[in-house]
């Protein structure tokens, strides 16, 4: 048994646990299943088996790897179980599958058959490299679009597969799909770049390539611990099973009724198959709820008893009934933005400690939110848009980790390209084609084609002058940048490089100028907040330079830095409101062929209407407090015309109990038919 001083006490660790909590927490090491209900306390529970795992059960911090969904995630993980125990967090394998997996691919580069430096690329940067090779590979990007090839190569690689593993059909355009996987799959290799599918995929192939390796890794970890099971992919589930083996064990914890990402390759048979692929496995149903009132609560199980195929589950509460769910009939969109933005203004005016922050409006697609923008504008109420453009997605934001690329690694054709067209200086598309024409032909990286075909006099005079110019900025920011900090190559790469100078010269707009001026000034704090943090031991691989340790950083996370705008409603899809909660929460748009969306009604159960019902019941359990169902009686068609459409099928799944319906909406009805006429709908 280990003795951690001044470390938190069994007693410590079991405080304020309930009964089913305690039973998962203390659990004797072995597989096991935690059905975690929505507000069910889930990652308290993760922390404390960690905890208790290492302080009762003996176990080295490093013989444990836990695995979440995001970075923030492991990072509140890694924070509590180094709170609980007084242990340092750089002894703890905490962190994403993409983080993890990339890992043991840094640290295994040579098994892994890829340089020592590899790139990683983000979607954006993905989405260029296809689009380039589909042009010069005289691709008819109207029959397959970039962003189509970008989802489907994705989900092949989810699923396992390369591009030789999937059968051949006599239909041509599979078989023109399977050929461009593997143009994209063998310039990929050559280039050195790894995309998010291909860290799992890669890294997967290397265990099972490398027996010896594969047996290190056994035998240093004995526990998993998976967050979110029921996201899982094919490719996800199948790295943690041949981690695992038949020794370790597993702790998986989810809800298969919270499973709404099948369109992105998640798969919910993975939790249901759970108990059949690992032995002996102790199935524990968290059902208490610590968010929702017993009357949201009552109502979202109530719909999601209409999915077939479930685990099952019942939430419940020790709070109080709380008021009705408001279900709001609208005239139209226009009038559901009215009534959303007065009841929303007038429920924060009603206590002092209400702020626009408590509040969510949440919807199926994201040109639902147009209507709700315009009105919360006209009433000068702030709002963010959660899950849309994030930090480090901004283009100046871009163009400054180019810069950064291009230092820790000369021959990175994506820093290379997001640096030398950062801002302008005279190299245009003709020439750069040019460029990787010399490039393509010496096989050499754009930057070594550069130096090098300069020396050769390979290239126009102009064109030659001004590559020169950039070259010479960059070994100039390079020689400055040498054994400097990360905050301080952040800040040269920001003014020395023009970038800063180029967007306060660009913009017009004052407002848009200043937000520039104000991202580039928060990605300078944020690198010195990271080296912090790196310098403490809290980053993963302290072997690496911390500059492409935050490289990495952010390829594989790329929406850690949020800004703070104050009190402003929450506006977000759906999906992006998984794992949130607000007091007061609106779900607008409710209407047949809305939500659930048509396209749904048209794909088997499974990956159709189930998910979309998931789906209202992962939006119905976001409310703390407060819900408001809204439906318009007109939509419009594909032609841009109005016409009659009926409310959701899941708004009737909901008995009368837990409804109300207030006044102030302008439908066309009055309660009384719409009561009658809630009777009559079919579906």
């Amino acid at each position: 048994m280990s003795e951690l001083e001044g470390s938190a006490t069994d007693a410590d660790l079991l405080k304020g646990l309930n009964e089913q909590q305690r039973l998962a927490v203390t659990a004797e090491p072995g597989n096991q299943l935690i059905i975690a209900g929505a507000g069910s306390g889930k990652t308290r529970v993760l922390v404390h088996r960690m905890a208790y795992l290492i302080r009762h059960f003996g176990y080295g911090p490093y013989e444990l790897m836990a695995v979440t969904f995001t970075n923030k995630a492991a990072r509140v993980m890694a924070g509590r179980v180094s709170a609980l125990l007084d242990i340092e967090t750089k002894f703890l394998w905490i962190g994403t599958f993409h983080g993890l997996a990339n890992r043991m691919l840094r640290h295994n580069y040579e098994l892994a058959k890829l340089p020592q430096h590899y790139t990683i690329i983000d979607a954006q940067d993905q989405r260029r490299l296809i689009e380039r090779l589909m042009k010069e590979n005289h691709m008819n990007t109207d029959q397959w679009k970039p962003k189509q090839a970008v989802a489907w190569i994705s989900r092949v690689k989810d699923d396992g597969k390369r591009w030789h593993h999937i059968q051949m059909t006599a239909n041509p355009q599979m078989r023109q799909r399977v050929d461009f996987y593997r143009i994209y799959d063998e310039y990929c290799h050559r280039a050195g770049y790894v995309d998010f599918g291909e860290i799992l995929l890669r890294c997967h192939e290397m265990l099972l390539d490398n027996e010896a390796l594969l047996e290190q890794y056994r035998q240093r970890f004995s526990e998993f611990l998976v967050d979110e099971f029921q996201d899982t992919n094919a490719i996800q589930y199948n790295w943690i099973r041949l981690l695992a083996g038949k020794q370790a064990h597993v702790l998986a914890v989810g809800d298969d009724d919270q499973s709404i990402y099948g369109w992105r390759g998640a798969v919910v048979g993975n939790i249901r198959s759970f108990e059949g692929d690992f032995a002996n496995t102790k199935v524990i149903r968290l059902e208490q709820n610590y968010r929702s009132t017993s009357n949201i609560l009552n109502a979202a199980n109530h719909v999601i008893r209409n999915n077939d195929d479930r685990l099952g589950k019942e939430l419940w509460t020790t709070a109080s009934e709380g008021t009705q769910i408001a279900v709001v009939p609208c005239a139209s969109d226009i009038d559901q933005a009215d009534f959303v933005t007065k009841e929303l203004k007038k429920w924060v005016a009603q206590e002092h400690a209400r702020t626009f922050d408590h509040v969510a409006v949440l919807y199926r697609s994201h040109f639902q939110s147009r209507a709700i923008e315009s009105m919360l504008n006209s009433y000068g109420i702030s709002y963010t848009i959660r899950g849309g453009m994030r930090f480090y997605e901004r283009a100046e934001i871009r163009d400054v980790i180019g810069y950064m690329q291009l230092l820790s690694q000369p021959d990175s054709d994506v820093g290379f390209d997001r640096a030398i067209n950062a801002i302008p200086r005279g190299i245009g598309r003709e020439s750069q084609m040019r460029l990787r024409e010399v490039a393509a032909e010496l096989r050499l990286s754009l930057w070594g084609a550069a130096t090098t075909g300069i020396q050769l006099d390979m290239f126009p005079d102009r064109m030659a002058v001004k590559l020169k110019t950039f070259v010479d900025e960059v070994r100039g920011l390079a020689e400055q940048c040498k054994g400097q900090r990360l905050a301080t190559i952040a800040e040269k790469c920001v003014h020395d490089s023009g970038v800063l100078n180029h967007y306060m010269n660009k913009e017009r707009d004052d407002e848009l100028r200043e937000s520039r001026r104000e991202n580039l000034q928060e990605f300078i704090r944020a690198c010195g907040t990271f080296e912090e943090k790196f310098l403490h031991g809290d980053a993963l691989d302290p072997d690496k330079s911390i500059l492409q340790v935050f490289l990495d950083s952010v390829s594989l996370d790329s929406g850690d830095v949020e800004e703070d705008l104050g009190p402003s409603v929450s506006l977000m899809t759906l999906h992006a409101a998984k794992g949130l909660e607000y007091p007061l929460v609106f779900i607008i748009g409710m209407m047949e062929g809305r939500f659930p969306h048509f396209l749904s009604l048209e794909q088997e159960e499974e990956l159709g209407l189930y998910e979309e019902r998931r789906l209202a019941y992962v939006g119905m359990t976001r409310a703390m407090k407060d819900l408001y169902l809204l439906y318009t009686e007109t939509d419009f068609d594909f032609r841009g015309g109005a016409k009659s459409v009926r409310p959701s099928r899941f708004i009737k799944e909901i008995p009368e109990d837990y409804l109300r319906y207030p006044k102030g909406s302008r439908s066309t009805g009055n309660l009384g038919s719409i009561r009658q006429a809630r009777r009559r709908w079919r579906f």
